[in-house]
């Protein structure tokens, strides 16, 4: 980052027996109009497991605060994932809190952990976000990824990449580690960073895949 430093010190403050004397110096960052919008989805963890000890309201109180730190020029959109995914807030401004919080307050725990179609749902949003986004300024795409265990669920036609596996698969041949690591890669690759983050009794194999 460029910085201007400014500093000023007296000829008559200069001691002449050699003693130390003290200056001041300001940093200030220049201003720039360079910094990128950021595209973010939270996608959320909907299924049943996270009705216990709170999880998904403590997820909720998490996504509000993270976003009452967004800007204007940035967009924000949710997905709701169980057996399969759904769009809560659907690509809004940063600073529109309230929309935010309508679809949040929406989320209920039910069903299994199908993170694949979390996932991919999220994927497709941010598509759809920069695509109606009017401004040509290349955004910073993110998917936080917020979730209390390992995929029990998985919808193999909604990530084609992943083509290794097929329907006939059993979800219990499945590598829980695996499969969701593979599709975060694949999203790094097309320039989206993928975070996660556990809340409850969450398996820590998934997230650092």
């Amino acid at each position: 980052m460029d910085c201007r430093i400014s500093g000023r010190l007296e000829h008559s403050q200069l001691p002449k027996t050699g003693d130390r004397t003290t200056a001041e110096i300001t940093l200030q960052p220049e201003a720039s109009s360079k910094v990128r919008p950021l595209f973010i989805i939270f996608c959320i963890d909907s299924s049943s497991s996270m009705n216990f000890g709170n999880r998904l309201q403590t997820i909720k109180d998490g996504v509000r605060e993270a976003v009452s730190h967004l800007s204007q020029k940035d967009r924000v959109g949710v997905v709701a994932f169980d057996d399969e995914s759904t769009v809560a807030v659907d690509g809004v401004s940063g600073a529109d809190s309230e929309k935010v919080g309508e679809g949040l307050a929406s989320l209920v725990g039910h069903g299994k952990t199908n993170i694949i179609d979390g996932l991919s749902e999220s994927r497709a949003l941010l598509q759809r976000m920069e695509q109606n986004e009017a401004s040509t300024e290349t955004a910073a795409k993110t998917i936080a990824l917020l979730t209390d265990g390992a995929p029990s669920t998985y919808s193999w036609d909604t990530f084609p990449e992943l083509g290794e596996y097929g329907e006939d698969t059993a979800d219990e041949d499945v590598d829980d580690v695996e499969l969701p690591g593979s599709a975060a890669t694949i999203l790094n690759d097309e320039g989206t960073t993928v975070y996660a983050a556990g809340v409850g009794d969450y398996s820590l194999d998934v997230l650092e895949a």
